[in-house]
């Protein structure tokens, strides 16, 4: 249960977590949310820390914060737009899944196509709204903006 102090996260930080959190493979680099406070604490072999992190952080509290993939944010993603988007070209798309550099022969599809604008701007819609679902799931309170002042 979140205390009723809790406070309330930034939705761009939340975001700068997730992608930290995911240009890795799993679980090497780490971003762990203290809600109470706000701070977010990010871990990697390849970073010292700002700050320690509890040698239990789930059990004081902290939460992890998920991978892309955790958040149904990577093939099924792009599948899903190229359904919408690029129909014609959703078997070619399935295929490139099936091999090692999806991404890169996917992005090169959405070039071609001109597609590529329109899939970074689904993509970061997607985004946010998998971040507000997570919060939501956690009950973490998010704001959208920066605070004026």
């Amino acid at each position: 249960m979140m205390p009723d102090e809790a406070a309330a996260i930034r939705l761009a930080d939340l975001v700068d977590a997730l992608e930290f959190v995911s240009v890795s493979q799993l679980d090497e680099n780490q971003a762990w949310l203290y809600p109470s406070t706000g701070r977010i604490v990010f871990v990697s072999d390849s970073i010292d820390p700002e700050e320690d992190l509890p040698e239990n952080p789930e059990a004081v509290g902290y939460l992890a914060i998920p991978h892309r993939r955790h958040l149904d944010l990577g093939k099924p993603l792009a599948i899903s737009f190229v359904d919408a988007e690029l129909p014609e070209h959703a078997a070619q798309a399935r295929d490139f899944f099936r091999r090692k550099g999806a991404y890169r022969h996917f992005k090169h599809l959405l070039q071609s196509a001109g597609a590529l604008e329109k899939w970074y701007a689904y993509e970061e819609r997607a985004t946010r709204d998998a971040i507000r679902r997570w919060c939501e799931e956690v009950g973490v309170q998010i704001v959208e903006k920066e605070p004026h002042g």
